[in-house]
């Protein structure tokens, strides 16, 4: 049975405040809760105020509302959200992949032996697809003016080497996206197969891609959030152990890649952001 969250509970949690830009309510008025799974349950429930909300609910990002006025300034300002929200990831990314290598503990131990607390796991789970959810939200804005081939952009006004080296910016991005990406697929995929489920931490029946659901007693969502979990066969050994060791490698070299493009993209941004300066 899905559990059912009121919003105040998750207001109080989050100290009612954005977990995006950190502003704070007076009251309940100004904020607003979102979820990063399909199933919300508290542990995927975040709260946002009521701009950050509509953003990651399909409103333009603030800098596309004056691009026609100020490119340059529009553009600076994209890189500066985009890529500081990047880097809260990234590092997100590792405390996450701390706790599932050393394995998140339950809530009531204060002095776990490896990980972090439960509570610690799912704070950073948010944190990461809060984060990775308003870069797509940049990126699908970015995307959209670019793709504009058929009448006039802000674009078409930059110099060129401006221009080519947005595109070197926007290619940058992309990339670290698709490494944090499967970096959180891999971090989850640990915690499933420990037997817990990646949403709320509840101890599941594992059950691997190509069991046939109607006949096996181990579904494919979780009992206790009813959110799908992640399929862990094609870490499986031929005895039917997981690989632990490569699985966490696979980890790591995402990790690393994401960390290689974060200072790549941190250098080219630089570039980016003077010359639109100037």
């Amino acid at each position: 049975m899905t559990e059912v969250v009121a919003d105040a509970a998750i207001f109080e949690r989050d100290e009612y405040a954005c977990q995006q830009c950190g502003a704070t309510g007076a009251d309940a008025s100004t904020l607003t809760t979102w979820s990063i799974d399909s199933h919300p349950v508290r542990s995927s429930l975040v709260t946002l105020c009521s701009s950050c909300g509509a953003l990651l609910d399909g409103a333009d990002p603030t800098w596309r509302s004056t691009l026609g006025d100020d490119v340059h300034g529009s553009l600076f300002s994209l890189l500066e959200t985009t890529t500081a929200t990047q880097g809260a990831t990234v590092a997100a990314i590792a405390r996450l992949a701390t706790d599932v290598t050393g394995g998140p503990e339950s809530a009531d131990e204060s002095d776990p032996p490896t990980g972090r607390t439960r509570e610690a796991y799912l704070a950073t789970r948010r944190d990461v697809y809060r984060s990775l959810a308003v870069v797509d939200r940049h990126l699908d804005a970015l995307a959209d003016v670019s793709a504009d081939t058929d009448t006039a952009t802000p674009f078409d006004d930059l110099d060129p080497s401006v221009r080519s080296r947005l595109e070197t910016v926007d290619d940058l991005m992309r990339t670290l996206r698709t490494h944090l990406r499967s970096a959180v697929v891999l971090a989850e995929t640990a915690v499933v197969a420990d037997g817990r489920c990646q949403v709320c931490l509840e101890p599941i029946a594992v059950r691997r891609e190509g069991d046939d659901a109607s006949s096996s007693d181990e579904p494919d969502r979780c009992g206790a959030c009813s959110n799908d979990r992640r399929a862990i066969d094609e870490w499986e050994t031929t005895d039917g152990e997981v690989d632990r060791t490569r699985l966490f490698r696979a980890l790591s070299n995402q990790l690393e890649a994401a960390g290689e493009t974060t200072t790549e993209l941190t250098d080219e941004t630089g570039t980016l952001a003077a010359r639109l300066a100037g």
